[in-house]
């Protein structure tokens, strides 16, 4: 008989078969690393969407491509700025979001959906809108070129003379150059009279084509509704705000974003008004979900007190700008209340996922799951207790960054161990009695109960390990006070470029935070179709390939520092190396 996997010892346990079999509820016995494996395994039986509610939801996210590979996972992260501020979050941040919200529009498959409180009280597009905002091109067919533009337009992205970044457009003729939020690079339609002639994915430093494309799919570019409604309404709202007694400057520039808004284009400022572009009644990523199962790590109570704390936090940030003259009287803070919030997950099976149930608390279920002994320093007795294990016909799973030194030390005390660089947990088998080693990333491990299967990570073997960097921790920044907010405000535009200019010069190393190390070129003045000056940072990569960074970007690029015998390769553009 060919040995288990892990989704099939799972499947027998009768802990499980009654955690699945209820509607709601606490759920006792449950281990912080095995939180993941839970919400894993109950899509895979119910083939409905996983919402799980994490304070730290990248770590739970992380922890689930272990089981998942990342097919099937999705994360929406919290926003890094404030509502109300100026400054966009970041890329990274906004695609993930947008990401997540596609792919439960698709409704292809179900999904886990990782989220933390503070990731849903910022409200995001609604339903309609991205139903009616997801646009397809395709070569051959007929689509009037200005069509186009204005379906971008409304999908908050910004035209530029050339494309350099998610989210930017450019406009040549009967050329239209798209940087959608869910590609690596660009793409160039090309019109004859009102049929797309030409479909194809190009270099944007080189402006070399790459490869032909059939169709290619146009995404909102960030989670601000410029369609004329949400414009009109948020324009009455913003009229109705007291603006007497913001600071002279500050006047001057609100004056400016609101006309700016009247406009309904996307430009440097507008993420000033995130709080009322949108829906009359604020969407939320609950809007999105049909029918999902919602697991609260740590517990209701935690996730409250976590959510509440971030809500106390942006509304000291409003009430300081507004004290300090830099926001109107009466501003929006531009988040769900925490109340609401948590009576719209009750709307679905929600379980609570805690270690031990409160006092007086009948759980739905106890899975009697534990976390494991650190073995760090005692590999040898980590060994005896794994033959122990073994011997007890239970199953090891050692999941580790450190695979083949896991193996090394293994064998030298004597224990033989399955590789499983490929693991995957419907269908890598984990026999009776074996140590399996598979090569993934997990933050702790954790003992099943009944002694079918017992995990064991970096930590209880090596102690504190680094993790991987985030794909979000590029662009993570925390809800800043006032005077950051006009130090950046500060480092846009013409004082952006001057900076640069003054702290760097012409063949200085440098390191765009998307694309790696290059060499500063120079600053460079290109004219658009329609007379417009638009400024460059010229930067040089590897093979001479080149990138031109609008100056709104240059917070991007950061002087490279890498001690004084450091000599860095330049990297190269578009080969992935630096991500």
């Amino acid at each position: 008989m060919a040995a288990a996997t892990l989704r099939e010892r799972l499947d027998r346990l009768p802990e499980l078969a009654q955690f699945g079999k209820a509607r709601g509820g606490i759920v006792a016995g449950v281990p912080s690393g095995a939180i993941s494996l839970l919400a894993w395994w109950l899509r895979e039986t119910t083939s409905r969407t996983v919402l799980v509610v994490a304070a730290d939801s990248e770590r739970v996210y992380a922890d689930s491509l272990v089981w998942d590979g990342g097919s099937r996972a999705a994360i929406f992260p919290a926003g890094d700025t404030p509502p109300f501020d100026r400054v966009p979050p970041s890329e990274e941040v906004t695609r993930a979001r947008l990401a997540t919200l596609m792919r439960l529009h698709a409704r292809a498959e179900p999904l886990l959906v990782v989220a933390s409180p503070r990731g849903l009280l910022r409200p995001t597009l609604s339903r309609d809108v991205v139903a009616a905002g997801l646009t397809e091109v395709n070569r051959g067919a007929r689509l009037p070129r200005d069509a186009l533009i204005s379906r971008l337009v409304e999908l908050g992205y910004r035209r530029e003379s050339a494309v350099s970044v998610p989210g930017d457009f450019a406009v040549r003729g009967g050329i239209v150059d798209v940087f959608g939020v869910d590609r690596a690079r660009p793409w160039r339609a090309e019109w004859f009279g009102d049929d797309v002639e030409d479909l194809r994915v190009f270099d944007p430093a080189t402006q070399e084509s790459i490869a032909k494309l059939d169709a290619a799919q146009v995404w909102p570019a960030r989670e601000l509704d410029l369609t004329s409604a949400s414009v009109a309404r948020a324009l009455a709202s913003v009229a109705r705000l007291d603006s007497t007694a913001l600071r002279d400057d500050v006047r001057e520039q609100w004056e400016s974003d609101c006309e700016l808004l009247a406009l309904g284009t996307y430009e440097e400022g507008l993420d000033l008004f995130f709080p009322y572009l949108g829906s009359e009644s604020p969407a939320t990523l609950l809007d999105h979900l049909d029918n999902p199962i919602v697991l609260l790590d740590g517990g209701r109570e935690r996730l409250i007190a976590a959510a509440e704390r971030h809500a106390a936090e942006i509304e000291d940030l409003r009430l300081q700008e507004e004290a300090r003259g830099e926001l109107p009287h009466g501003a929006s803070a531009g988040l769900i209340d925490v109340d609401a919030l948590f009576q719209a997950l009750d709307r679905y099976a929600t379980f609570e996922l805690v270690r031990e149930a409160p006092n007086g608390a009948a759980p739905a279920a106890d899975l009697g799951w534990r976390g494991v002994d650190s073995y760090v320093g005692r590999f040898d007795a980590f060994v005896r207790e794994a033959l122990h294990e073994r011997d007890e016909r239970g199953c090891v799973l050692v999941v580790s960054r450190q695979q083949h030194r896991v193996e090394e030390l293994a064998a030298e005390h004597g224990a033989d161990t399955v590789d499983a660089s490929d693991f995957e947990a419907t269908t890598t088998p984990l026999p009776a009695g074996a140590i399996v080693v598979a090569s993934a990333d997990l933050t702790q491990g954790f003992a099943v109960a009944g002694g079918s299967v017992h995990v064991y990570t970096d930590a209880e073997l090596f102690g504190a390990v680094k993790r991987r960097r985030s794909v979000l921790a590029r662009g993570s920044r925390r809800a800043l006070s006032t005077s950051a907010r006009g130090s950046r405000r500060a480092a846009s535009g013409n004082a952006a470029r001057e900076a640069f200019v003054l702290q760097f010069a012409p063949g200085d190393l440098v390191v765009h935070r998307d694309h790696g190390i290059a060499r500063f070129v120079e600053m460079r003045a290109v004219t658009d179709d329609g007379g417009a000056v638009h400024e460059y940072m010229l930067l040089e990569y590897a093979e001479g390939d080149r990138l031109f960074v609008p100056t709104q970007h240059l917070d991007r690029v950061d002087r490279y520092v890498g001690g004084a015998e450091s000599h860095p390769k330049l990297s190269r553009l578009g080969s992935g190396e630096w991500e």
